[in-house]
């Protein structure tokens, strides 16, 4: 049965702080050899986590992400979620309804789900009570570990993206519909349960769009975030949160790629975007901007002190959170493949960063062009070593409109569509 509670909610523009003599700490602390995109990571505590992704993988540390295992999942399905709650009792889910638990860390067996949808998030509360969330409406419920996995009804045929328990009772599944440039038809959904799943209610807020990244620290206090990409190619980006259990929402608006968030208590934050982070040690109030160290799009992230987070995604990338720091080269980490990343922001008003990468050493010229095929400027024309890059591109004294970005490095030529809007 589903009922919408009556709710209200407002919405105001985010407040970004850059953060220059404050940095925060974020370390290049590892890359998938075979570059493999890592979306889901969880700690338990300041050593012991696990990050999962394409291809079955999974990593596992136990002193902080200074080293990293690869454990045997016995899959080459892609996982998508992962959940722990100690050392040693976790689970992790994926493409074709692939759910996989360990009692020890390390050693992981198959569960059988009942389903071949595929499974993008999990959340489990202690050792026997768990839910895991997918594609075309999936949920599904389990009071023994996994070791049955029994469907329930979510009222809703969209994808759900992520889930998060507070208690055996309480707790919350999001997600949407959107397929791009189909911006009319678009849907979020946020569903509710008080009795462990038997009953999901849809709490409304203002967001039409689909969302991506759940986070509850207890049965009031939660975050959300959500973006889509618009028909000429413009990112819109949301943060909402709840002080009351998703009767109320506020709305927070922001430009940028929203894919995860995690909060270690009511004031410690952190999203995981492209290429940068979102801190907050105030509830979310104001935000704090940060370029990471390895440019890359971040699908997973997780806090487990106001110190202490870890940030997974793209080419394997494990880059983990120390607080207010100076950040630190890691020169022996470099990356799998030149190329040219996603600027950011884009589209953008006045300037934005060109962030790219250089496998070896290389002549770089970076060019950027107007529509018509005018040559606009040159960003970069030197040799260069091996390692990231980042050029700003200040488009203050020209007119709105596409341009483009041409990247040349060695053979290696790649172009990116730049969009000034005033």
């Amino acid at each position: 049965m589903h009922r919408t509670p009556r709710v209200s909610y407002c919405f105001f523009s985010i407040l970004l702080l850059p953060l220059s003599a404050l940095a925060l700490g974020w370390n290049l602390q590892y890359q998938d050899p075979n570059g493999r995109t890592l979306y889901g990571v969880k700690f338990v505590d300041q050593v012991h986590g696990w990050a999962v992704g394409a291809e079955g993988v999974i990593l596992y540390t136990t002193n902080g992400g200074n080293s990293w295992d690869s454990l045997d999942s016995h899959t080459s399905n892609t996982l998508r979620g992962v959940s722990f709650v100690n050392a040693t009792h976790g689970w992790a889910v994926g493409d074709s309804g692939t759910i996989l638990r360990t009692t020890d860390g390390t050693t992981w067996e198959m569960q059988t789900s009942g389903t071949t949808n595929i499974l993008r998030s999990v959340s489990f509360v202690d050792n026997l009570h768990g839910t895991a969330v997918g594609e075309s409406g999936t949920i599904l419920n389990t009071t023994d570990g996994g070791m049955n996995w029994l469907a329930q009804t979510s009222g809703t045929p969209y994808a759900l993206n992520s889930v998060c328990f507070v208690d055996r009772n309480r707790g919350w599944a999001i997600g949407g519909r959107y397929a791009y440039p189909d911006t009319e038809n678009m849907r979020s959904i946020i569903l509710h349960t008080t009795n462990a799943g038997l009953n999901w209610i849809n709490q409304n807020s203002n967001i039409i769009f689909p969302l991506y990244g759940l986070s509850f620290t207890d049965s009031l206090h939660g975050w959300i975030v959500g973006r889509y990409v618009d028909e000429i190619f413009a990112l819109h980006s949301s943060i909402i949160h709840t002080d009351n259990g998703g009767l109320n929402w506020i709305t927070q608006n922001i430009g940028g790629t929203l894919n995860d968030v995690s909060f270690c208590d009511t004031n410690h934050g952190l999203i995981a975007c492209i290429g940068n982070t979102l801190y907050s040690s105030n509830g979310g109030e104001y935000w704090l901007f940060e370029e990471l160290q390895a440019y890359s799009i971040q699908y997973g992230i997780s806090l487990v002190d106001s110190v202490h987070g870890w940030a997974v995604g793209e080419d394997g990338f494990i880059q983990n959170f120390s607080g207010y720091t100076s950040v630190t080269d890691n020169d022996k980490i470099l990356p799998i493949q030149s190329r040219l990343v996603q600027s950011y922001p884009n589209p953008f008003n006045s300037s934005t960063t060109i962030v790219y990468s250089l496998v070896k050493s290389s002549a770089v010229r970076i060019e950027v062009y107007d529509v018509s095929g005018r040559k606009i400027s040159i960003l970069v024309n030197a040799t260069q070593n091996a390692g990231f890059y980042r050029v700003h591109f200040d488009g203050q004294h020209l007119p709105s409109g596409v341009y483009f970005c041409r990247f040349m490095a060695g053979k290696n030529v790649q172009t990116r569509k730049l969009i000034l809007m005033r």
